[in-house]
């Protein structure tokens, strides 16, 4: 059986997100995972993640490679791993696990849910005892009797807790009693408990932040502004810097440490979640050494600087990038709280004035 549609959407959607903002270990993306969509969320954290890393975007993002490896997903304790203090679930005194075989109660419930209840069916202690018997190994042949005993014992404990002395719903739990027509609950009977997102997955706001009102400025105020606006942050760098007055393809000429460093500075007004650049194809590749740089002033509700390479503008036409025989073309995007340029992120050249060196 397949797991719900909405949530599969809303599942796979979040998985991107988190491990696209930084989450790529299992542990980090699961707590960030039950933070947003909750407890309930728990048993299809393993089928997310390892879905999300054969998503081409995480592949070409490189992210797949940072990602934890299948066998210590499959090993990972989704239920228990971020809680403390946990009261026994099963009344015996192995820990959880029967002297005949390896695997928890807790477990082997888990599975025989995951193979029969992801859609959401009612299971009765006598179906799981079933199920637990007839796919798990390690329960091949144990007493069908004290099999129901522990599995009884388990889910009875795990729907409920103690909350001033009094036994009350566990709304924690993966699992919930099923109610009757009467007002009260069917015996015996569990089901898994569905996730309900109370609220839309958090969309991250836009990095770059369009102006509400954008203002109208000739271009050549507007080039000039974001020049000046570039001498400022260098200067406050310790950067000997001078403008050029003759505008060939370079803007500005900076000095540090007895180096020399060649600048073409772009400013925009940023009045939507996406813009473009044009970079003069014959100053590209009159100037496109080592020690040329790009500075893309974006002037959107706070003033932010993309410091770009003659090497990342290389890149990105490979990748890409419109180049003509006038202009080459770089249109920046933003999704998720990232900026791309095509299929690249390129947040790590927002404000990254260390990279002129």
């Amino acid at each position: 059986m397949g797991i719900d549609p909405e949530i599969l959407a809303i599942g796979t959607e979040m998985a991107v997100y988190h491990i696209e903002k930084g989450a790529r270990k299992f542990a980090e993306y699961a707590t960030a995972m039950i933070a947003d969509l909750g407890d309930a969320i728990r048993p299809y954290l393993k089928a997310f993640y390892n879905g999300t890393r054969e998503l081409p975007k995480v592949v070409d993002a490189g992210f797949a490679e940072e990602m934890t490896p299948f066998d210590e997903v499959n090993a990972f304790d989704v239920i228990n791993f971020d809680k403390t203090g946990i009261n026994a679930l099963i009344a015996d005194n192995s820990n959880g696990k029967l002297n005949y075989g390896m695997k928890t109660i807790k477990d082997a419930v888990y599975d025989a849910f995951m193979i029969q209840g992801v859609n959401y069916p009612e299971m009765s202690i006598e179906d799981v005892v079933l199920e637990i018997q007839d796919k798990d190994s390690d329960f091949k042949g144990y007493d069908l009797n004290e099999l129901y005993k522990k599995v009884s014992s388990y889910l009875s404990n795990a729907v409920a807790k103690t909350v001033k002395g009094k036994r009350v719903e566990n709304k924690d739990s993966l699992y919930q009693r099923v109610k009757n027509d009467k007002g009260g609950y069917k015996k015996g009977i569990y089901k898994l408990r569905k996730p309900k997102p109370s609220k839309a997955p958090k969309t991250p706001k836009p990095i770059l932040a369009p102006v509400e009102t954008p203002m109208s400025v000739e271009s050549l105020y507007m080039g000039s502004a974001g020049e000046m606006a570039v001498c400022s942050e260098l200067l406050f760098r310790e950067y000997n810097v001078s403008r050029m007055s003759v505008d060939d393809g370079i803007d500005i000429v900076a000095m540090k440490n007895n180096k020399t460093y060649y600048i073409q500075v772009k400013t925009v007004q940023i009045k939507s979640e996406s813009f473009s650049i044009q970079i003069k194809t014959k100053s590209y590749e009159r100037y496109n050494a080592n020690d040329c740089y790009y500075i893309i002033v974006a002037r959107g509700e706070t003033t932010k600087f993309i410091i770009a390479t003659a090497d990342d503008i290389r890149r990105l036409i490979e990748r890409g990038s419109s180049k003509g025989e006038k202009y080459i073309s770089l249109r920046f995007t933003q999704n998720m709280g990232c900026l791309f340029v095509g299929e690249e992120n390129v947040n790590y050249m927002l404000n990254s004035f260390e990279r002129i060196k």
